[in-house]
């Protein structure tokens, strides 16, 4: 998986592509507790790239999400494909989330 970063206005996007699973969840955990850790408040993450979605990722989505809510911040996720539309959907993750 690769991870783009780029600033838009007052948030931070993140531009990611490949596949999201167990051996690349944590290049994601790494680089959101970096943004985290420096205060960055508004977090979007493009998912138009990502190809496939593990339930090693959703754990960081979700990491990510309840801190940044608790630090008073917001995380949106843009652009997902049908498929991690579908897994989105099945998990129930799309009611935990601002899906765009």
């Amino acid at each position: 998986m690769d991870i783009l970063r780029r600033e838009e206005g007052n948030k931070t996007v993140l531009e990611l592509s490949g596949r999201l699973d167990t051996n690349t969840s944590e290049k994601l955990e790494n680089e959101l507790m970096d943004l985290m850790n420096n205060n960055v408040k508004n977090i979007t993450i493009d998912l138009k790239g990502l190809d496939y979605v593990s339930s090693a990722g959703l754990r960081v989505f979700l990491g990510a999400q309840k801190k940044i809510s608790a630090d008073g911040g917001s995380l949106t996720l843009l652009n997902p494909n049908e498929t991690i539309e579908d897994v989105f959907n099945m998990t129930g993750f799309s009611n935990l989330f601002n899906i765009n």
